[in-house]
């Protein structure tokens, strides 16, 4: 889509207008959270996509308060939002030789993975936004499942740009290595 980079300054200003910073970096390439999906969501290529990196300063609520208004902006825009992290995600407790890479193995989940994972389940499908937002606070085994929070903010951000009232959808879950969980999670309306 030739209007990326337009689009990309209006996002910037609707973010920037509601009292976040925003830089605009368009030579530098996406990160991984951005391009591995979209690599398996489009592998022939696709729609142009735009990376909102968050700021390590960044918390749940900081993250759902932007989603609200790039999901305001998505819509108006007939645009898509994804949210890429991962639910878990303790390297020190990942066991690189308990399954095979390429199956998961919920199994020999750890069970404080299990434990997170069904509580964030239920926060979503009850519709509890606040408990996503303060998770760091109020979720079960939070530190040890995120030992930094950037593999979580995506989550609240996700909920922030999901419509009012939505609804969720539990996608197959995805344990690697005991402890990293790939749990996704899609939004309707």
């Amino acid at each position: 889509m030739s209007g990326a980079p337009e689009l990309a300054k209006q996002l910037a200003t609707a973010l920037t207008n509601q009292g976040l910073s925003t830089e605009l970096r368009p030579q530098q390439g996406f990160d991984h959270g951005a391009w591995v999906p979209y690599m398996h969501l489009f592998p022939n290529g696709g729609p142009s996509m735009i990376q909102l990196s968050m700021p390590v300063n960044w918390t749940g609520e900081t993250a759902l308060s932007a989603g609200t208004i790039v999901g305001e902006f998505a819509r108006s825009n007939h645009a898509v939002v994804v949210g890429s992290g991962s639910l878990t995600h303790n390297f020190r407790d990942m066991d690189m030789g308990s399954a095979n890479p390429s199956k998961a193995d919920n199994a020999a989940a750890l069970a404080y993975v299990n434990e997170f994972n069904a509580w964030i389940q239920h926060a979503l499908t009850t519709g509890n936004t606040d408990a996503i937002a303060r998770a760091e606070f109020k979720a079960p085994h939070f530190a040890q499942a995120h030992p930094d929070n950037d593999h979580y903010l995506p989550l609240p951000f996700a909920v922030g740009a999901a419509p009012a009232n939505f609804g969720v959808g539990v996608l197959p879950e995805d344990v690697r290595y005991r402890a990293l969980s790939m749990q996704s999670f899609a939004f309707t309306s």
